[in-house]
């Protein structure tokens, strides 16, 4: 899992949004929309979990879609 803080990327009044699925070699990703934080999960079931916690459990903020394009991991000296 990762984390961009420092990001401005997203407009401040608008929540997190997530989206879940498989990248091209089948693991488990939830990224949110904007790029601001996400990971690589062991399944289906995690990356659920941790895009609802973050997400507060609302309602239609967690999308599941067919291919999660790949993501770059910050190394640890940007995080």
């Amino acid at each position: 899992m990762f984390r961009t803080d420092m990001i401005d990327a997203a407009p401040a009044q608008e929540p997190p949004s997530f989206l879940v699925g498989c990248d091209e070699q089948d693991r488990w990703v939830a990224v949110e929309v904007h790029g601001l934080c996400g990971g690589y999960f062991a399944d289906q079931a995690a990356a659920l979990k941790f895009a609802h916690e973050e997400t507060g459990w609302r309602k239609d903020a967690v999308r599941f879609v067919t291919r999660v394009s790949p993501f770059q991991v910050p190394p640890k000296s940007q995080m």
